[in-house]
């Protein structure tokens, strides 16, 4: 198994440049960083640490077909190809960030996405795009530098249709926030339903496992340190969480609470932090990996028996110092064990 570690651009460049050198000297060999569009640009963050390392891959998690439009999404990715000689992935999905203030719609996220990764392929391959799609066009554009043909493509999704659209188009797919056997199955049931529509000449699709994570011998604390990570997966699956392990009496009073407030809901206000009480341990635990160094060697082989090859860790709380004792302390007490 693998292992990577999602940071953010809430620290500074200079403290994430720290902490891919800390990721690369404790043995892990991936650092995601997030395409979180108002934090430090995703794109400068990944060139100061590429710069700074030898031998760790990077990637984005995630970029969406929006925000930014593929054609320079394919140029940014293939141009830090190329200054990391090879250690470069793109990480895609449906985004979730800066769309109310760029004044931006997300329709047809499914279809954006298989359109985009069209364009990024043929981009990458020498081809000119000529994509005339539902949401993206294309007329003509193509690198006017050589690059690596096969840059991976990952995509990120927890939904059925994007887990299904990721086993149809994608080099990997990571599948977002379960943190339970049955979540992850249901995921992976998912993607094997998009690779019966795979091009042959895709090849063998890899799967990830993502989720938040603290880790410490304080059972309780650590699951209070990621509470109000999981709330973004439980308000965004609320559709499936009955399909993935959850009692429909423990789910109720959610989906209920959600739907008569659908319209007061801000992250940090008195609607969100009454909704940041209603979740149960069990549900934290269903998102999230929190307690000591066995939980998580207990949880990693569990999904390693699923066939997942790559774990990537986001560590709560995500403060420069948090991160740095959780990359220090998963490198000592769970890595090892993992014959890593």
């Amino acid at each position: 198994m693998k292992f990577g570690i999602l940071v953010v651009g809430e620290n500074t460049t200079e403290q994430n440049v720290e902490l891919a050198r800390l990721v690369e000297k404790s043995g892990f060999d991936v650092m995601w960083i997030a395409d979180e569009r108002f934090h430090r640009d995703v794109y400068v963050t990944m060139a100061a640490c590429i710069m700074n390392t030898r031998r760790i891959q990077f990637g984005t998690l995630v970029t969406d077909p929006y925000v930014r439009h593929p054609a320079l999404t394919a140029v940014a990715i293939a141009t830090l190809d190329e200054l990391s000689k090879g250690r470069v992935m793109l990480g895609m999905g449906a985004g979730g960030s800066a769309f109310d203030q760029l004044c931006l719609k997300r329709p047809k996220p499914t279809m954006a996405l298989e359109e985009a990764i069209t364009v990024i392929r043929d981009m990458f391959h020498g081809k000119p795009s000529l994509m005339d799609g539902q949401i993206i066009k294309c007329n003509g554009a193509k690198l006017n530098f050589d690059c690596r043909p096969d840059i991976p493509i990952y995509v990120a999704a927890r939904g059925p249709q994007m887990l299904q659209k990721a086993g149809k188009l994608a080099d990997g797919v990571v599948i977002a926030s379960f943190a339970t056997t049955q979540g992850i199955a249901y995921g992976l049931e998912q993607v094997k339903k998009g690779i019966k529509e795979r091009s042959p000449d895709l090849g063998k699709i890899k799967p990830v496992s993502y989720t938040y994570c603290s880790l410490s011998g304080d059972r309780k604390a650590a699951r209070e340190n990621v509470r109000g990570g999981v709330t973004l997966p439980i308000f965004g699956s609320s559709d499936i969480l009955t399909k993935i392990g959850f009692k429909e009496e423990e789910v109720k009073p959610l989906l209920k609470f959600l739907e008569e407030n659908k319209d007061k809901w801000t992250f940090g206000n008195p609607v969100y932090q009454q909704f940041l009480q209603m979740v149960t341990p069990n549900m934290i635990d269903g998102f999230s990996i929190a307690g000591d160094a066995d939980l998580f060697v207990t949880k990693l082989k569990e999904i390693e028996k699923l066939g997942i090859d790559h774990f990537i860790a986001f560590p709560f709380p995500h403060t420069f110092e948090s991160i740095r004792v959780f990359i220090d302390k998963f490198s000592k007490e769970v890595m090892p064990r993992m014959g890593h």
